[in-house]
Parts: C-alpha cells; structure tokens; sequence
C-alpha cells in the first residue's frame, strides 16, 4: 500500500513548509504552526545513536549558542521512538528539543523519509530547512550519504542574511 503523503514532491526554497504536531523531550507536543514569528530551524536525523547522526547533532550543538543569538528555533528530528530521544538528550547534554517522528508523516511530508539508508530501514535523510517568520523555507539541505554532513555555517549566513545588522528571518 502506497502512501498518500510519500507521492508528494519535497517541499522546494520559496514554499510555505509543511505543518505538523510532534511530541518533544521536553514534554510537551510541538506544532510547527505555533512557531510563527520565529526563524526555525529543522534538522531531520536517521537514527540516534549512530556515529553519522551523532556527528550530524554534534554540529548542531557546536553551533547552536549562534543560532539561538540570532533568534532561532532549532527542532532536530528522528523516527526513534519518545523515551530514545529523552536518553539522548540526558546522554548528550543537548541544548535544543528533540522531536519524534515515529510514525514517519513528517518525513514523509518534507520528502526526506528512504526505505533504506545505510542499512537502516524506513529513516529520514539527513538535511536541514531553515524557516523564516512566515514559516517560507529560505534553506534546504538534503544529503543521501551518510558521511555528509551539513553546513552549520551555511545556515547561520542564511539567518543573518546580506545585511548583517538585521537578521533575514
């Protein structure tokens, strides 16, 4: 049986990105939506605990003290079940919120969700979309292999924008 959402091309630069509800490490559900009026950064993960995902969430960490000076939300996302994602955030003294996909809609819905990724069944890519205020992606990174990480530096440019003495989001 196919899925309706998996049919659907990725969300593209310039698009209102998809809404969704997810529960949190911090407890509570988290609604897209409810961000509005904040830049968001969204960092899809395959799976936690692995060296990839690990180094992946490690360069979110490194960065995030600038990316939370510029004002942003960062929603690192995995389909690892609610209680994993609490492990990992106590493990690894992770300063932003983990949310659980596990039912895969998210992913599905930001066409980052494989069959198969380097022998992990039904996972996200890993990639990265920074949302402005009004929730228009205005970054997209998607990677298919597993050593590629993303440009941490990259996405704190595309906050700040060309004019540095105002942020773009």
């Amino acid at each position: 049986m196919t899925d309706p959402d998996s049919s659907k091309s990725p969300p593209q630069e310039g698009q209102i990105a998809p809404d969704f509800t997810l529960p949190a490490t911090n407890g509570e559900d988290i609604q897209l939506l409810e961000l509005s009026g904040n830049c968001v950064v969204i960092v899809f993960y395959p799976i936690s605990f692995t060296m990839f995902s690990m180094m992946e969430l490690q360069k979110v960490k490194d960065s995030y003290i600038g990316l939370q000076a510029l004002g942003a939300k960062v929603l690192a996302i995995s389909v690892d079940p609610i209680q994993t994602l609490k492990t990992l955030v106590e493990q690894e003294e992770l300063p932003f919120i983990l949310l659980s996909d596990f039912e895969r809609t998210v992913a599905k819905k930001y066409g980052v969700f494989v069959e198969e990724y380097d022998g992990f069944r039904h996972v996200a890519l890993p990639s990265v979309f920074v949302l402005n205020e009004k929730q228009r992606i205005i970054y997209r990174w998607v990677s298919d292999k597993a050593h590629e990480l993303p440009d941490l530096d990259m996405v704190l440019s595309v906050i700040k924008g060309p004019d540095r003495e105002k942020k773009f989001c």
